[in-house]
């Protein structure tokens, strides 16, 4: 159901221990602060202002189940990975209803959720200077595709002078 602002809400993602093993079954807590709610999963911090539920050890946005937010970590790795930028680290990561851009095959709809991922990517201008490199990703909550990712013009116009 909704969530209350009185106790974190804990979602166990895999209730079955045998299946965990070695490694200690892994929570996601979700927690209500004001009209902001806060899911922790794993060392990754997201924010939200969207309604959340939770059922059946599921979160869903508008009736839609969304994917966790380390699997949308992976999503972008794999996806930067293949487009050359090998992000360095993920710097920041919320939730937000997806923005439907104009074209004959909009990305998505005003119900659909997207995770807002910020990546830096440190590279070097002609194998020399040191460059941090700030890309932006939306990744699908629903079903896992990236949406759009938003290179800095340099990496887009002149990537053969950066070392990637």
């Amino acid at each position: 159901g909704p969530l209350s602002t009185e106790k974190p809400h804990t979602i166990i993602i895999n209730p079955d221990p045998t299946k965990c093993y070695p490694a200690p079954c892994s929570t996601v807590t979700l927690k209500k602060e004001g009209s902001t709610t806060i899911i922790n999963d794993k060392d990754i911090k997201v924010e939200t202002s969207l309604p959340l539920e939770v059922e059946n050890n599921k979160i869903k946005v508008s009736d839609r189940e969304i994917i966790l937010p380390t699997e949308a970590e992976k999503v972008v790795k794999t996806y930067s990975f293949q487009s050359g930028i090998l992000p360095t680290k993920i710097t920041k990561m919320s939730l937000a209803k997806c923005q439907p851009k104009e074209g004959p095959q909009p990305p998505c709809d005003e119900n659909t959720s997207v995770y807002q991922i910020e990546v830096e990517k440190e590279t070097k201008l002609l194998n020399v200077i040191p460059i941090k490199a700030k890309v932006d990703y939306q990744v699908n909550a629903t079903n896992g595709q990236v949406v759009t990712e938003n290179k800095p013009w340099y990496l887009q116009n002149i990537p053969f002078l950066f070392k990637i």
